[in-house]
């Protein structure tokens, strides 16, 4: 079921590595570059050593379920199949979507504070991750919708890779989202971008969550901002708050003694809204050289000695960067600013941090 595109620019088709808007593929042809060789590996695994893994997640919160395990999914596909973003977002929470009602669940729970329902997981993840080739098959045999590279996914052309340098885990996550609309189609605002990378340490469970779970967040604000009375910067703050007193629910119940540094954008045609935490920092780029509008940095020991579990808060403070501590015997968490730039109607920005501004002339 293909969808017709409208004429893209050249030198977004290069930078998509395509030739020609014609060659761009869809999401069953993503899927059989993936699997193809499936069957023959699983043959070729069959005479081997048996491998044993300790499940991901062996009990998980009925709230939290449908964003951590579509994001395992997902990682699974970006990693291992060297799928494209796009293709592995809408591959895992299709088949999340599908798989969820053996725990159960019909749709995905909302969070309330109160109530910390789990349900366990440990088989039904490496079932789920078993099953993976099974569901890929269905969309190549067309019992599944296809579906094209959404246009919206165009409109900021970004590129991002991952290496696990020289530690013995990849602790660190991102997610990189062009537009909410192909996630959440019933999005208020598909014009929007959000992306974020967070530093882990002492292990990735902060990490992974906030990359989970960011993203619904922002959605569910932005819906509920539909008439358009906060701003993108507002909508910035507000989810990633509440994106961080999920994580104390979670951390607190589930004993995570590991940490994440964060920086988040959220774009639009208008406004480049930052947020960002600990060490973790932002550059604008113009077309010409690099703007070094570097945010102030927190200190973050990232040895697996430390045991201080930072967690993720911002707050606008009349253009003052502000850092609170708050001691619960493990844990502290500080707040910070958020950076912002406004794009005006002549193609000119005018950029603050804190309370330094600067004019920038984007070309």
């Amino acid at each position: 079921m293909a969808t017709q595109h409208e004429e893209l620019d050249p030198s977004v088709l290069r930078g998509l590595g395509v030739a020609n808007q014609a060659s761009m593929k869809s999401l069953s042809e993503h899927v059989y570059e993936a699997f193809e060789d499936e069957e023959e590996l699983a043959d070729s695994f069959q005479t081997g050593a048996v491998i044993r893994q300790r499940p991901q997640f062996t009990r998980i919160p009925k709230h939290d379920v449908f964003e951590d395990v579509a994001f395992m999914v997902a990682e699974h596909l970006i990693n291992v199949k060297m799928t494209p973003n796009w293709v592995a977002y809408i591959f895992g929470n299709r088949y999340i979507s599908q798989e969820i009602k053996q725990l159960g669940l019909d749709e995905k729970q909302p969070f309330v504070e109160d109530i910390y329902d789990t349900v366990d997981t440990s088989s039904w993840c490496k079932k789920l991750m078993n099953g993976i080739p099974s569901f890929a098959e269905k969309i190549l045999k067309k019992e599944l919708p296809d579906t094209d590279l959404p246009r919206e996914w165009l409109q900021f052309p970004v590129s991002n890779d991952s290496r696990k340098g020289k530690r013995k885990s990849q602790e660190d996550r991102y997610i990189s989202m062009p537009t909410l609309k192909l996630v959440f189609p019933d999005t208020s605002r598909s014009d929007v971008g959000l992306f974020g990378v967070f530093d882990g340490h002492n292990g990735a469970e902060c990490s992974t969550y906030s990359a989970a779970h960011l993203a619904t967040e922002f959605n569910d604000v932005l819906k509920q901002n539909a008439e358009g009375k906060r701003s993108l910067e507002e909508s910035l703050q507000t989810s990633v708050v509440r994106l961080e007193h999920r994580l104390f629910v979670r951390c607190d119940k589930e004993q995570w003694r590991s940490g994440s540094t964060a920086v988040v954008m959220a774009v639009d045609n208008d406004e480049m809204s930052f947020a960002w935490l600990g060490d973790s920092a932002a550059f604008i780029l113009k077309s010409s050289s690099l703007c070094q509008r570097q945010v102030d940095k927190i200190p973050v020991d990232h040895s697996t000695s430390n045991k201080v579990c930072w967690r993720l808060a911002i707050s606008q403070l009349s253009g003052r960067l502000r850092s609170e501590r708050s001691r619960t015997g493990r844990s502290r968490w500080r707040t910070t600013v958020v950076y912002r730039r406004r794009i005006e109607s002549q193609r000119s920005a005018k950029c603050y941090q804190g309370s330094r501004y600067a004019d920038l002339e984007i070309n």
